[in-house]
């Protein structure tokens, strides 16, 4: 009986740590509709400064997917919440991959499309912002698991 409960409970925590990455995901949609979207190839054209920040993303992002990749084994056994706990840690990593860029270079990534914004604008901090707390959830739950 108490196998079936932790059984449900780890997939409600993979479902809640899912649905909240793919709403932050969605949040950067809103948060910059309207904004002129760039074609990579628009962006090496107009900024040429630009092309080694977009491939230092390419190589953050494929080493964040790696990452995740990596933890599937914890996904597939789902054995207890520690593995959930550092599925959403993956997933929060990916998030706050995706903001410092933004962040450091003010290119946006929107895929398949880019948004160029100026400076450290309101927006990039809340995505920054964001993206840390949701690293933090799940790594202050492992924290208060393991101890």
């Amino acid at each position: 009986m108490g196998g079936k409960s932790n059984m449900s409970q780890v997939l409600w925590g993979i479902l809640i740590y899912g649905a909240a990455w793919f709403g932050c995901r969605l949040f950067s949609r809103v948060l910059y509709r309207g904004y002129r979207k760039y074609a990579k190839w628009e962006i090496h054209e107009a900024y040429p400064s630009y092309k080694h920040a977009l491939s230092q993303y390419q190589r953050l992002s494929i080493g964040a997917a790696i990452l995740l990749l990596l933890s599937f084994p914890a996904l597939i056994s789902m054995s207890s919440m520690e593995h959930v706990h550092i599925l959403g840690i993956v997933y929060g990593i990916m998030l706050l991959v995706d903001a410092a860029f933004s962040w450091r270079t003010g290119i946006r990534p929107m895929e398949p499309h880019f948004i160029i914004e100026e400076g450290h604008t309101w927006r990039s901090k809340l995505q920054l912002g964001i993206a840390s707390a949701y690293v933090a959830v799940p790594a202050l739950c492992l924290l208060s698991r393991i101890g």
